[in-house]
């Protein structure tokens, strides 16, 4: 038996009011209860699953796998790379210093990212957000995308120059009626297949369009912004965008 904020090892088992922890690869599983919890992690590597009830979940150390369950939750990464998934209710999603992985799910969610590199949504399509949501980048650049749902996206700070695609904030939108908006640093923005509004940032920015059939709007930023198009709907408005392109 361990108390309260001293991380055990391997194999150990914490039972602490309506925490339990098992023995699992994992430091600490940490489980909630019906109610509306407070669950702390370890400074090592858990596994924390609120279930039932509106939780506040915080990650600390290690690489840790949160899961919100069904209520109306706060969770909140780590010093590590976490992955956080809020599963369902309308639930708040905000990471740290590590590089995150934050998922919302069914409800309407928000979801901000830290310090660190984060994924915010999931890259696979159709895993289920079908909530309207808010999606905020954080201090470095971000991967920002969304599915289903009325959404909006925003860029966070970003970080200009550097070599590689970890330099520049990507954000892509979902089926939705969606709102995208560029930060004050490089973006790469892509609306999805609703009408969608796009506000291009400070910084250069390109805006890749393409035919889904819906009228998009696009208002480009202070800074030198490129929309590139295979095939572009008559429908889409364009203003103030410095150069447009037409893809290879």
């Amino acid at each position: 038996m361990t108390r309260p904020g001293i991380g055990s090892g391997v194999g150990s088992v914490l039972l602490v009011g309506a925490i339990a922890l098992a023995p699992t690869a994992y430091a600490a599983v940490i489980y909630g209860t019906p109610g509306d919890d407070r669950l702390v992690g370890t400074p090592d590597r858990d596994e924390i699953r609120a279930r039932d009830g509106d939780d506040r979940v915080l990650a600390r150390g290690g690489r840790d796998l949160v899961f919100g369950g069904r209520g109306n939750d706060t969770l909140r990464g780590g010093q590590g790379w976490d992955d956080i998934f809020g599963e369902q209710g309308n639930d708040v999603l905000l990471g740290k210093r590590g590089i995150e992985h934050l998922i919302g799910g069914r409800g309407d969610d928000v979801v901000e990212g830290g310090r660190g590199h984060d994924i915010l949504g999931n890259p696979a399509p159709n895993y289920g957000f079908e909530g309207d949501d808010i999606l905020r980048g954080g201090q470095l650049a971000d991967f920002i995308v969304d599915d289903k749902g009325d959404d909006v996206l925003y860029g966070g700070r970003g970080k200009a120059g550097g070599p590689n695609l970890f330099y520049i904030e990507y954000l892509s939108s979902g089926r939705g009626a969606d709102q995208v908006h560029g930060g004050p640093g490089p973006d790469w923005l892509i609306p999805g297949e609703g009408a969608d509004l796009v506000y291009g940032g400070r910084g250069p920015d390109e805006i890749g369009l393409r035919r889904d059939g819906r009228p998009d709007v696009i208002r480009c930023g202070a800074g030198n912004d490129v929309v590139s198009y295979g095939q572009r709907d008559r429908l889409d408005i364009l203003f103030a965008c410095e150069k447009v392109k037409t893809a290879q």
